[in-house]
């Protein structure tokens, strides 16, 4: 990280980088800044010069510090499992776990989207459930990866399928403890041309189909489970009250 420190009359104290992450300014030492993302190091450099520059923090502020970033590390990742091309790549230091998947040539057609691990030093330090980010905007799980860091994407452990008068049809991957309602969320709900009372379910139990109807009081205890069909159906083509004028 290339760190340049600029004020009235101060000038550019910047002095040397290490490639372990620290820097030195003149009568200051040593700053660790390995790990660090660039707003935390810039806040790390201020706390730190604020002990002899006043200016740098305070309502007043006329000493300014401006980090940037010369020439970015790389690191060396491993993606095992469900990806187009496994194996080892050596990517920037500001990769996520997202970016790596998609150098990856993304996931398979049977790829978990809900479970996606990350392990660092043999430990599993995060899990990734992409479908946060698809329907709440939650990108927590996109973690930057660091040097030897693994991403294992398994199989998908529990799919079902909806179809029908719903905004999303398709085949949506659900955690054990989801329900049917999650499941409608998932596919943004009804379509306005939907039967909205009950739901029908097809599935295999003791080696043959059954077909069962699911009333709306159950979307949110009834339970899927892998290999479920749903079908949610058009309300009916009739009229209720239609007054007919022949002339």
């Amino acid at each position: 990280i290339r760190d340049l420190v600029r004020s009235r009359g101060l000038g550019d104290v910047y002095k040397r980088q290490y490639p372990e992450g620290t820097i030195i300014l003149e009568n200051f030492g040593p700053i660790h800044l390995s790990g660090l993302t660039v707003k935390k190091a810039t806040k790390r450099i201020e706390n730190r010069l604020s002990k002899l520059y006043l200016g740098i923090n305070g309502y007043e502020k006329n000493t300014f510090v401006n980090v940037s970033v010369g020439k970015s590390r790389t690191i060396k990742i491993n993606i095992v499992g469900e990806v187009a091309v496994p194996g080892s790549y050596t990517l920037s230091a500001f990769n996520t776990v997202y970016n790596a998947l998609y150098v990856a040539g993304g996931i398979t057609e049977n790829a978990t989207l809900r479970d996606i691990k990350v392990y660092r030093n043999n430990k599993l330090i995060n899990k990734v459930d992409i479908y946060k980010y698809l329907t709440e905007g939650d990108a927590s799980g996109d973690i930057a990866l660091e040097n030897n860091d693994l991403i294992l994407v398994k199989p998908y452990t529990n799919r079902v399928t909806l179809k029908g008068a719903v905004k999303i049809e398709g085949r949506f991957e659900l955690l054990k403890n989801e329900s049917l309602q999650d499941l409608l969320n998932y596919a943004s709900g009804f379509n306005e041309q939907a039967y909205t009372k009950t739901i029908k379910v097809k599935r295999i139990s003791d080696g043959e189909h059954i077909v069962a109807d699911i009333n709306k009081d159950q979307f949110e205890i009834f339970t899927p489970k892998s290999g479920d069909v749903f079908q949610v159906d058009k309300v009916l083509d009739r009229y209720k009250n239609l007054s007919l004028i022949h002339i």
